[in-house]
């Protein structure tokens, strides 16, 4: 489901504002990838954020993954335009987009500074996507892509790194996602969850 701008807008300054303060307040090179962008509309913002790091002198890459095909073409196009009518000409070379599977795209790219994503969560998947959310460690009964895919791009990400993630109010109670929260409160930092309002996913 698409991610609303504003909540978009505040997980991308969360995510600069962390790593201005891992950098000491000193410029710094950065790489943000989101895992599922769909349609880009989550990345639209963190290049909308970018544009002021970069006037603080930071670099930035980013990588959006997706394995739909016409969904990260149409990621491209509302990206590049942003880029082209935000005169980010600096972000041309270092926006990324790579088609395939999170689960085995997340292995072969750079362990990332920064992670955004709003996975799927309850779909219908197919012999060898089951196959692949069932590899990753300690899924548990019924295997929810949310699950699988928070749990592979935590694990890609360096040490201390900052991330924001969209999921479904069911992580926080659900039997099958036992293991992620276990997951969540032993390897991971939380600083913020944020109780969103049904209202910003009206088709969910």
């Amino acid at each position: 489901y698409p991610t609303a701008p504003w909540v978009g807008a505040a997980i991308a300054n969360y995510i600069f504002g962390k790593l201005h303060l891992q950098t000491a307040n000193t410029p710094g090179s950065y790489l943000i990838v989101d895992p599922t962008c769909e349609t880009g509309e989550l990345m639209l913002e963190v290049v909308i954020a970018a544009t002021r790091a970069k006037a603080q002198g930071n670099t930035v890459k980013l990588i959006a993954i997706d394995k739909n095909e016409l969904m990260l073409r149409l990621a491209q196009i509302v990206l590049d335009s942003a880029v082209c009518r935000l005169e980010t000409k600096h972000l041309r070379g270092t926006l990324k987009y790579v088609r395939g599977d999170a689960l085995q795209v997340l292995r072969r790219i750079p362990h990332p500074d920064a992670l955004i994503s709003n996975p799927p969560w309850g779909l219908g998947t197919d012999h060898q996507n089951r196959e692949l959310l069932k590899s990753v460690p300690q899924n548990y009964h019924y295997v929810d892509p949310y699950i699988a895919i928070t749990r592979a791009a935590l694990e890609t990400l360096k040490l201390g790194g900052p991330f924001g993630i969209v999921l479904p109010r069911q992580a926080l109670t659900a039997t099958n996602a036992k293991y992620l929260r276990t997951y969540l409160g032993t390897e991971t930092v939380i600083e913020h969850i944020v109780e969103l309002p049904r209202a910003v996913f009206p088709y969910a």
